[in-house]
């Protein structure tokens, strides 16, 4: 992931001078930040689909919204970065990628202690609703509220 993200920012490099400017007017007219954001989408779908992520459900938002901010944030400190040969904003791209590798582990647990609550969550209301509304087991001659009791052949 971090080879792609790295490879991604150098191609604008290049372009520095003008890229600002260009961003800035992309986003400041409300017609093209549907295109924005559209093609920002399609980018982190296209690099997660690149390095085999097949997530779905609702962790396939999570991972591309958190991998859209590495990127971007990255993106942003591409511009401001004055080091030579760009070495901080490299380095702030490794610490991001560990930061959001982090953030996937714990969504990940998360996600698995989540599953196991609901689980035991409706256990739980179960046994409360036993406890509140017994029930009682069917007698030979039907039910206790005097109700039709089973049907017999005559």
């Amino acid at each position: 992931m971090g080879e792609m993200l790295r490879h991604r920012l150098g191609l604008l490099v290049p372009y520095l001078p003008v890229w600002g400017g260009a961003l800035s007017a992309k986003v400041s007219d409300p017609r093209s930040l549907g295109v924005a954001a559209r093609d920002a989408a399609k980018f982190v779908d296209d690099l997660l689909y690149a390095v085999g992520d097949r997530t779905g459900e609702m962790g396939w938002y999570s991972k591309r919204a958190l991998w859209l901010s590495v990127y971007k944030a990255s993106e942003a400190r591409l511009l401001a970065d004055l080091s030579v040969d760009f070495a901080d904003t490299w380095d702030f791209l490794e610490r991001r990628i560990k930061d959001a590798r982090a953030v996937e582990t714990n969504l990940g647990a998360l996600a698995l202690v989540s599953r196991v609550a609901a689980k035991e969550g409706e256990k739980i209301w179960t046994r409360l609703g036993d406890l509140r509304y017994p029930r009682e087991a069917p007698s030979a001659d039907g039910p206790a509220d005097g109700g039709p009791g089973p049907t017999r052949p005559i």
